[in-house]
């Protein structure tokens, strides 16, 4: 495997990645899957960096990155937004689909980074050849118009200028953004292959509202790990597995 660190210029932002790929033939061109992350996460989560393992085990080579103010990449958090993260999420496929040696495109999201990835995938339609969601945030509409947000509460009439949340500022057009966000209206025109992996101890995210979105997809097909929380821990490599499986079968 060779590993590059990559610089992705979004919006004035540069967001920094990383690129792993298998070791090639010259001339020899493969899949690649970019790697999307959760709201208050980067690209080292242990469940992204062990899928990017097993997929690069497969011959597919993979791009994890930092959405803004996140992990190692620039601009201020409290100034995130879905929208802003699915603009960044299109100038890093752009950025991927150019590589000499890139065949095939798949998407991976965890969380918010899941919601982004089919929202991604229903705008690009065929040209993303597989997706996998690991416990996609698909309440983040719901939750905000009800003025909550993973266990704070606001007034969803008059929303505050930021919340304080584990460390980080979520910012007011976080809030306002994501009351209207059209999540089952983007990511529906998707038509491609979609294995949503949804966590049976998930704290954050209830099964419900997962099974309800992956039965609107054209495509999609759901498994349920029990035991397993929001992170996919305490046994990240089960997930890995079955997001390398699957991409594997419908990217190579």
């Amino acid at each position: 495997m060779v590993t590059s660190p990559v610089e992705i210029t979004s919006g004035g932002i540069a967001l920094v990645g990383t690129l792993d790929v298998p070791e090639l033939e010259p001339g020899q061109r493969v899949p690649l899957v970019v790697i999307m992350h959760r709201l208050f996460g980067d690209q080292e989560e242990a469940v992204l960096v062990a899928t990017s393992r097993a997929l690069v085990a497969r011959g597919i080579a993979t791009l994890r990155f930092d959405f803004i103010g996140q992990g190692r990449s620039g601009g201020r958090f409290i100034d995130m937004t879905v929208p802003i993260e699915l603009a960044e999420a299109a100038d890093v496929v752009a950025f991927a689909r150019a590589l000499p040696f890139v065949s095939t495109l798949g998407l991976v999201g965890h969380s918010q980074g899941g919601v982004v990835a089919s929202m991604l995938a229903g705008r690009m339609g065929s040209d993303v050849g597989a997706i996998v969601l690991l416990a996609p945030a698909v309440i983040i509409r719901d939750d905000t118009r009800a003025g909550t947000i993973l266990g704070a509460s606001f007034d969803p009439d008059d929303l505050p200028e930021q919340i304080e949340m584990w460390g980080y500022p979520l910012g007011r057009e976080f809030l306002r953004t994501g009351q209207e966000l059209p999540i089952l209206d983007d990511s529906s025109p998707y038509e491609g292959p979609m294995l949503v992996l949804a966590a049976g101890a998930d704290e954050h995210v209830p099964l419900s509202p997962i099974e309800a979105f992956a039965s609107r997809m054209t495509d999609a097909r759901i498994v349920v790990l029990d035991g397993k929380d929001h992170f996919f821990e305490p046994d990240v490599q089960r997930a890995a597995t079955l997001a390398a499986d699957f991409l594997r079968e419908h990217l190579v």
